[in-house]
C-alpha cells in the first residue's frame, strides 16, 4: 500500500511541478521594457518626498495600476513625524567670506533644481572654528583622538562614503562637536571617478546627497505607540521599544540633536583650501581639493538650519492576491517615496515592482492559483528611517509570523552587475530555487537560468556565477521584518556606476542614458522579482539551513578573530559546541527531507519557525530594536551587516559585562534553532 501511494504521490507532484514550470514560463513572457519606461517616466516626472502631494499622487497611480492588474489594493495612510526646512545657510566667516549657494547647478538636460536637505536633525545656529573629520568613521575619529586634536566645540566636515550618514552624525555628536558638514568628493563619485553628469554617470561639482541622519537605533516613527507583541490588548510606548533600560529616554533621543547640512563639493572647496595647522595623517585622508591640513580653523564658518517638525500623512500602497491556503503570505517591497526624482532609488524598483506584478496578476486572471498569499508593498518615508514598512510590520504584527519571506528591492537599477543580499537560509533560494529535492521530484529549478543577461545573452546563472550573495545587512525597508521580527529576507539589485545617489540628477535622463538605456535590465528584474515570488509562494522546502550552519561557522570564526586580542579569557568552546550542534540539526533536517515519511508540511514549519528562534530577548546594548543574535547592521556603519553583532559590539567598546550576557543569549538562541531543526519546540 505503501508503494502504491508513493508511486501515486510521484506522479501528482510531478504534475504539479510541469505545471509550475509551464507558468513561470509563461510569467517571463509577461514582462515589458516599455512599461518600466513608462512607469519610471512618471514617477520621475515630479518630485515626491514623504508627506508631499507629489508622494500622494504617485500612491494613487502605484495603487490604480495594481488594481489593473487585478489585485486587491488599498492605500493605507499612517500619521507619522516628518520634518522639513524652512532655513539653511552656510558662510564662511575667516579668513575669507564666501556664502554657500546651496543650490545644484541646472543643465539643459535637466532644468530641475531643489534645495538639497537633511532630515531628522534639530535647528541650530553655531558659529565655530572647522575641523576636516575625513570620512567621519570610528576609525577617522579614534586618530583625531590620538594626534590630539580638538573636536569639541567645532564643526565636522566629512565627506560621504564607507559609511552612513547617520553615524557620521553619531560620532560628531559624541565627540562633542556643534555641527556637521557632509560633501561629496571627486575621489569618491565626481569627476576623478568619470565622466559626469550630463556626459557620464558620476556628480558634477555642485551635486549634493540629501539623506537621513537619524540614529541607527530605532527604526520608525520616534513618536509612535504598537501593539504589545506579547498581549494584543496592551500598547508600547516606543521607549519601551527603543530604550526599555532608559527611564528618561524620549523620542528627541532618536535625533540629531546637532545641525547637520549636506553640501557640494563646489561649497566645501572655499572652506578645505583655509584649513592649515595639523597636517593630514596621510594621503588617503586627501581628496579631490588636495587639502593638507586638517584644522581647526583658520577657516570659520557659521551654520544656521532651522528645521520645523510636522505630523504628517504618508501613505503605504498594499496589494494582494489570495493564496489557496490563506494562512501564508509572501511579501515583495519596495518604498516609493524619493529625496526628489529618484530614478535609481527608489523609482527603478517602483518600475520593476510593477512589471512583476503585472506579470503576477495576469496570470491569475488567466486561471494560476498560489499556494501562499502574495503581497505586493509600495512603502512610503523610506527615506525618513523607514517610516512606512516598520508601522505596517508593528501594525500587523501576528501577521508577521505567517510571512514565508520578505524579499525587497530598493535602487534595482544603476548597472547590468546582478548583486544579491540574504539571510543564509534564502541564499541558494537565489540561484537554484529548492536546494534539497525530494527524490521523486525530477525537477530542480534554477531561477537565474530561466533569465537572460539582456546585454550579452548569458543565463543569469552563468553571469553571477560563484559570486557571493552576502549577508544582508541594514539601511532599507527589510530592516524591521528581519532584526525585529525575525522574517527571512532578501535584496537585490543590479549595480555599476552610480554618482548622483539622492541628488537633483537621479533622474530620467541619467537612467535613460546611463542606467539603462535600453530598459531591458528592468525586464530582467521584474522577472527575476516575479520569479521568487512564484518560487517561494509554491514551494515548501527551499529553505537552506546547510549554508546557515556554514556561515555560522564562517561568523565564528569572525568574532574570535576579533575578539580574542581584547580579551584572551574568553571562552569559545560552548559557542563552537552550539554551532557544531546545529550543523548536526541541519544535517538531520537534510535527511529528514529526504525521507517521504516524514511529514512535508510538519518540515515546512520547523522551517519557518528557525529565523525565528534568532531573535533575541534583550535586543543589542543600545539598540534594542535590532533583536536578531545573528546579523545586523553595524553601528558604525549602518548598512554592511556585522555578524554575532552582540558579541562584536559589546567588545568593541569594552563593556565585558554586556559581552556575556550576549554571549550566553547567542548559545541560547543557536540552540534553540538547532532543536526545532531537529524536530523539537525550541
Amino acid at each position: 500500500m505503501r508503494h502504491i501511494t508513493t508511486i501515486i504521490l510521484f506522479f501528482f507532484c510531478s504534475t504539479a511541478h510541469t505545471s509550475n514550470d509551464v507558468w513561470q514560463d509563461a510569467f517571463l513572457k509577461i514582462p515589458r521594457a516599455s512599461k518600466a519606461r513608462k512607469h519610471l517616466h512618471y514617477y520621475t516626472s515630479l518630485p515626491h518626498s514623504a508627506g508631499t502631494i507629489g508622494d500622494y499622487q504617485t500612491a494613487v497611480y502605484t495603487h490604480k495600476e495594481f488594481q489593473k492588474y487585478g489585485f486587491n489594493s488599498s492605500i493605507e495612510e499612517e500619521q507619522v513625524l516628518l520634518n522639513f526646512p524652512i532655513r539653511r545657510k552656510l558662510t564662511l566667516l575667516e579668513p575669507i567670506f564666501y556664502e554657500a549657494k546651496l543650490k545644484e547647478d541646472t543643465y539643459r538636460e535637466d532644468p530641475s533644481t531643489f534645495d538639497p536637505n537633511i532630515m531628522d536633525t534639530f535647528s541650530g545656529n553655531v558659529t565655530a572654528e572647522v575641523v576636516y573629520l575625513n570620512y567621519g568613521s570610528k576609525g577617522d575619529f579614534d586618530l583625531l583622538r590620538m594626534k590630539g586634536i580638538e573636536l569639541r566645540g567645532k564643526i565636522g566636515l566629512a565627506r560621504y562614503g564607507k559609511l552612513y550618514r547617520g553615524a557620521k552624525v553619531m560620532l560628531s555628536q559624541g565627540a562633542g562637536m556643534v555641527g556637521l558638514l557632509i560633501y561629496s568628493d571627486p575621489v569618491d563619485d565626481g569627476f576623478l571617478a568619470g565622466k559626469t553628469y550630463p556626459n557620464g554617470p558620476f556628480g558634477p561639482t555642485s551635486h549634493v546627497q540629501r539623506g537621513c541622519v537619524q540614529p541607527d537605533v530605532c527604526p520608525g516613527d520616534p513618536r509612535r505607540k504598537v501593539l504589545s507583541i506579547y498581549n494584543a490588548q496592551d500598547e508600547l510606548t516606543v521607549r519601551q521599544i527603543c530604550a526599555p533600560d532608559d527611564p528618561d529616554w524620549s523620542y528627541e533621543k532618536g535625533i540629531a540633536n546637532i545641525p547637520v547640512l549636506p553640501i557640494s563639493y563646489q561649497d566645501a572647496l572655499p572652506v578645505l583650501n583655509n584649513l592649515h595647522g595639523n597636517p593630514l595623517p596621510d594621503d588617503t585622508w586627501m581628496g579631490a581639493a588636495g587639502n593638507e591640513f586638517i584644522g581647526p580653523g583658520p577657516a570659520l564658518v557659521n551654520l544656521d538650519v532651522e528645521i520645523k517638525f510636522n505630523v504628517t500623512p504618508i501613505w503605504n500602497v498594499i496589494a494582494s492576491i489570495p493564496g489557496q491556503d490563506p494562512s501564508e503570505s509572501v511579501l515583495l517591497g519596495n518604498h516609493r517615496d524619493a529625496w526628489v526624482l529618484g530614478a535609481v532609488d527608489p523609482n527603478s524598483g517602483s518600475a520593476v515592482m510593477l512589471e512583476a506584478a503585472r506579470g503576477i496578476g495576469h496570470l491569475y486572471t488567466n486561471g494560476w492559483r498560489p499556494k501562499r498569499n502574495i503581497i505586493f508593498a509600495s512603502w512610503d518615508a523610506e527615506e525618513y528611517g523607514l517610516l512606512g514598512s516598520v508601522a505596517w510590520a508593528e501594525k500587523n504584527d501576528r501577521e508577521n509570523d505567517r510571512l514565508v519571506a520578505y524579499i525587497n528591492t530598493d535602487s534595482t537599477i544603476y548597472g547590468k552587475n546582478l548583486a544579491c543580499a540574504a539571510t543564509p537560509s534564502l541564499e541558494r533560494v537565489f540561484r537554484k530555487v529548492n536546494p534539497f529535492i525530494l527524490p521523486f521530484f525530477s525537477r530542480e529549478t534554477k531561477v537565474l537560468e530561466k533569465i537572460r543577461d539582456p546585454e550579452t545573452g548569458e543565463r543569469l546563472s552563468n553571469v553571477f556565477g560563484k559570486r557571493n550573495v552576502s549577508t544582508i545587512g541594514g539601511g532599507s525597508d527589510y530592516t524591521s521584518f528581519l532584526n525585529f521580527y525575525g522574517v527571512p529576507s532578501l535584496d537585490f539589485y543590479f549595480e555599476g556606476d552610480y554618482g548622483v545617489y539622492h541628488s537633483v540628477y537621479d533622474d530620467f535622463y541619467w537612467m535613460s542614458h546611463f542606467g539603462d538605456p535600453t530598459f531591458e535590465y528592468h525586464r530582467a528584474a521584474a522577472q527575476l522579482f516575479g520569479l521568487l515570488a512564484m518560487e517561494m509562494s509554491e514551494e515548501e522546502l527551499f529553505f537552506d539551513f546547510s549554508r546557515y550552519a556554514e556561515r555560522l561557522r564562517e561568523y565564528l570564526d569572525v568574532a574570535v578573530q576579533y575578539v580574542q586580542p581584547m580579551n584572551d579569557t574568553i571562552d569559545f568552546e560552548p559557542l563552537k559546541s552550539a554551532v557544531e550542534v546545529f550543523r548536526a540539526a541541519a544535517d538531520l533536517y537534510v535527511q529528514h527531507v529526504s525521507d517521504s515519511s516524514f511529514s512535508v508540511g510538519q518540515l515546512h514549519k520547523q522551517a519557518m519557525a528557525v529565523e525565528r528562534a534568532f531573535i533575541g530577548d534583550l535586543g543589542l546594548p543600545g539598540r534594542y530594536y535590532y533583536r536578531h543574535v545573528i546579523q545586523a547592521p553595524g553601528i558604525y556603519e549602518g548598512y554592511d551587516s556585522t555578524p554575532f553583532p552582540g558579541l562584536l559590539e559589546t567588545s568593541m567598546e569594552g563593556k565585558w559585562d554586556h559581552f556575556s550576557r550576549q554571549y550566553d543569549l547567542l548559545i541560547d538562541r543557536i540552540l534553540a534553532a538547532a532543536e526545532i531543526l531537529s524536530g523539537g519546540q525550541g
